[in-house]
């Protein structure tokens, strides 16, 4: 068993993200242009430890922790929420850019953001209320008839899906980045704006971003069936009905959504300053595989191929996997099984193929980097499933040493199985 090194107490993902763009920022280093969104230069504070404040002003039940999902997995370190109620509007003097999600009503918070942008922070602001448009030349003429899509740019030939309301703008100012389309194609109404002030600059949407994300990526939870008593378990493609369209499938239009509302945050001063970002693969590469492998019951010879396999390749694979239903006795012999397999020459012999993988094999692909984890059978309940499977875990010994699971719609070991499956990974 590995043995970790002595040394500090481990903190936190995001605290460690953050602490490393407080760093960047106080070394003054500046991200290349041509390697993130925008490509100009980003202000940043140079005591500050965030660089990216999100103003929640949506309140419960909105998707202002959405966004700030979507600013991570863009790769923007130090990103932190703050609700409205609960922070003060002299927080923007710390950071770099903004990003409001909702209706900021308080006069004091706009003033505030209002100051940012004129010395020259860089502003996102999505589904913004009609005070803070009006600063900025934009007016609010209402609600819009329902848009099929959003299109970007001159170049765009297909708009992207647009799942939620719309709201029509008379812009006065700035520059129409993105138009609203109906089926016969782009419209007069802007969905995106940007607009200039000062030294920095504030982009305006027009929908709300992060629940169209949402909804293209997950489906309507509204068309979800309702529970009941003798109904099938519900399946993510239950919520997609009607939302996969063999035209679109290969446009990832949740990707081009995010990678634009990053692209706001990135003001036209000449203010030096880093807008740390980690959303690239290393050495230049334009795709990475995340080799995973759902497992049920197979035995420990063809998983290790397997691994090996995927090491000849220099790679780390994640094993989902679902110990096979047996027996109080089976399992005894199944344990003294696994002890023999220490034994020298006959241990290499004893490992059956057919015989799922003992506590030693497991071990030893964990110290070679791979990952073991449970294959939870969501069709009998999500919770219950996932606790037989670590229950399942324990009792053969291995362990929770996991960061990600998997889960399908399998229930028992009888009947016809659902293909559907999703994988979660561990904060």
């Amino acid at each position: 068993m590995r043995v970790p090194p002595p040394g500090p107490v481990p903190v936190g993902r995001r605290r460690f993200l953050a602490a490393v763009a407080g760093i960047a920022a106080a070394c003054g280093e500046r991200t290349d242009p041509d390697r993130r969104p925008g490509g100009a230069r980003q202000p940043a504070a140079r005591d500050a430890v965030d660089q990216v404040l999100l103003i929640d002003a949506a309140g419960p039940g909105g998707f202002g922790p959405f966004v700030e999902e979507i600013l991570i997995a863009e790769g923007l370190l130090g990103v932190r929420r703050v609700v409205t109620a609960a922070a003060s509007p002299l927080a923007v003097d710390r950071v770099g850019a903004v990003v409001i999600h909702g209706d900021l009503s308080s006069s004091e918070w706009i003033n505030a953001v209002l100051a940012f942008v004129r010395r020259g922070g860089a502003l996102v602001s999505v589904c913004p209320g009609s005070e803070l448009l009006s600063r900025f030349g934009v007016r609010v003429a209402g609600p819009l008839p329902p848009a099929s899509g959003v299109f970007f740019g001159s170049d765009s030939t297909e708009p992207l899906r647009l799942h939620v309301e719309a709201e029509g703008w008379d812009v006065t100012a700035g520059r129409v980045e993105a138009w609203f389309a109906d089926d016969a194609g782009p419209t007069r109404h802007a969905a995106v704006v940007r607009v200039s002030d000062g030294e920095g600059s504030a982009v305006f949407w027009a929908f709300d971003v992060a629940r169209n994300v949402a909804l293209i990526r997950q489906g309507d939870p509204a068309w979800v069936p309702a529970p009941a008593a003798d109904a099938r378990e519900a399946s993510l493609i239950d919520a997609l009905a009607a939302r996969l369209k063999a035209e679109s499938l290969g446009r990832p239009d949740a990707d081009v959504y995010q990678r634009a509302l990053v692209g706001g945050l990135s003001p036209r001063s000449g203010v030096p300053g880093p807008l740390v970002l980690t959303g690239y693969f290393p050495h230049g590469s334009e795709a990475v595989l995340v080799a995973t492998a759902a497992a049920r019951g197979l035995g420990a010879k063809p998983l290790d191929a397997l691994v090996r396999r995927v090491e000849r390749a220099r790679g780390r694979l994640s094993i989902h996997y679902a110990l096979p239903g047996s027996t109080s006795t089976e399992r005894f012999l199944r344990g003294v099984r696994w002890s023999a397999e220490r034994l020298p020459i006959l241990g290499d012999v004893l490992a059956d193929s057919s015989m799922p993988p003992s506590p030693r094999f497991v071990g030893d692909w964990r110290e070679r980097g791979h990952e073991f984890a449970p294959l939870s059978p969501a069709g009998c309940g999500l919770q219950e499933g996932l606790a037989d499977a670590w229950r399942a875990f324990d009792e053969a010994g291995y362990g929770r040493g996991a960061r990600t699971l998997r889960t399908d719609g399998a229930c028992g070991t009888g009947g016809a199985r659902r293909s559907h499956s999703a994988t979660a990974a561990c904060a």
